[in-house]
């Protein structure tokens, strides 16, 4: 009898003890187990402000790879550094897009110099539009970086050989970004985006203009220019998709080109020319096609 008592027992407790697991295993639960983490927590305007009214009223840009491979799939996005790139990047609309003089837009941060480069030089119409724009502002910021290193500028590393103007191994972003080289850094979209360009449209130009800066600043994709130092818009209108040698003279980057239908082609040093200067060989192009 005892002997039969105690194995009722220790059946009882088996029992007992499957029931409390179970129960506790369909209990639903306030935190993650060990093995099922919870993910962190999204960043949202309300996390970064609080109750921050002036922190609210920003416009924030959300950055992670998959937005940016969904815009543009062969931009050959590398990383995203956590630390130079926030999921959420919050940034008051109004530093990119009021009218400013061109003498105070030399006094500018790099960022705002950079959207405004992007804003007169690729334009809200080709960020937006082309199935490219992203990847043309990103190569159009890479042209400055490349100008900034004395290496891409002078790749033979000829003595006395001038940089551009602001830029070189002494230069800053801010002073290679200049008007006297850049010239679109004149026009109303690059001095006054927010009378210039249609509001519908303002704001989403600016966000992608400043993604452009961030992935280049992150150095979050290699350089797409093939080392260029030189931009131009060309070969638009009826000569568009032309063989590269019916745009490869130095007057067709002048006249003839079309910044609304013509591709971006990049130019880096190639020997030197008469005068002991730089020639420049195309070294990569980003195509124009208007999305549907």
């Amino acid at each position: 009898m005892q002997t039969l008592l105690a194995t009722l027992s220790r059946a009882s407790l088996s029992a007992l003890l499957f029931g409390l697991c179970l129960l506790a295993a369909l209990a639903p639960r306030e935190t993650a187990s060990a093995w099922l983490p919870v993910p962190p927590a999204q960043d949202t305007p309300a996390r970064i402000c609080g109750a921050d009214p002036a922190c609210l009223r920003q416009r924030f840009l959300r950055i992670d790879a998959a937005a940016i491979e969904a815009i543009a799939p062969d931009l050959g996005l590398v990383e995203l550094p956590g630390a130079a790139l926030r999921p959420l990047h919050p940034y008051d609309l109004r530093r990119f897009s009021s009218a400013i003089t061109p003498t105070r837009l030399g006094h500018q941060p790099d960022e705002v110099l950079a959207v405004r480069l992007v804003l007169s030089e690729v334009g809200p119409d080709r960020l937006l539009h082309s199935r490219y724009g992203l990847r043309e502002a990103v190569a159009v910021l890479q042209t400055v970086m490349n100008r900034l290193s004395p290496r891409r500028v002078n790749p033979m590393e000829l003595p006395g050989m001038a940089d551009y103007p602001g830029c070189g191994a002494e230069g800053r972003f801010a002073r290679c970004v200049n008007a006297q080289q850049f010239h679109g850094l004149l026009t109303p979209q690059a001095l006054r985006p927010a009378e210039a360009i249609p509001k519908a449209l303002l704001g989403p130009a600016v966000d992608r203009a400043l993604l452009a800066w961030l992935i280049v600043r992150a150095e979050a994709i290699p350089d797409l220019t093939g080392g260029a130092t030189r931009f131009a818009h060309r070969c638009g209108g009826r000569v568009y998709g032309a063989p590269s040698s019916a745009c490869d003279t130095p007057e067709e980057w002048r006249s003839g080109a079309s910044a609304l239908t013509g591709p971006l082609v990049l130019l880096a040093p190639n020997g030197l020319g008469p005068g002991g200067v730089y020639r420049h060989r195309v070294s990569a192009r980003v195509e124009y096609e208007r999305l549907p």
